[in-house]
């Protein structure tokens, strides 16, 4: 996947890299995360919105298009097409710390 903006990514300490894909149906969201680490991720197929509390502007993503996710910093994922999204996220995490927690929407 191409990312539209050079990203800095760097851990304080020991990381674990967590690499998944992610199905969402049509009309499925993600609810408002938060990501205890940084992520990145490609959309496979579909169309995928992400909204992230820092514009609240949705923008969506197609296949072959990746987004960063800052660490700590809400934001909900949304398939608001007819098909499935299909993503591939990878993710830096500190060892034992959860994948996301839920948060306030912010938009």
């Amino acid at each position: 996947g191409r990312l539209d903006r050079p990203v800095d990514i760097s851990t304080p300490g020991p990381a674990e890299l967590l690499v998944r894909t992610e199905v969402l149906q049509p009309g499925q969201a993600s609810g408002w995360v938060r990501h205890p680490g940084t992520v990145i991720s490609v959309v496979r197929s579909g169309t995928v919105t992400v909204q992230r509390a820092d514009s609240c502007e949705p923008r969506p993503f197609g296949p072959g298009e990746a987004f960063f996710l800052e660490d700590g910093r809400p934001n909900e994922l949304r398939n608001d097409g007819p098909d499935p999204v299909v993503l591939t996220r990878s993710e830096l995490l500190a060892p034992g710390a959860p994948e996301r927690e839920s948060a306030e929407p912010a938009c």
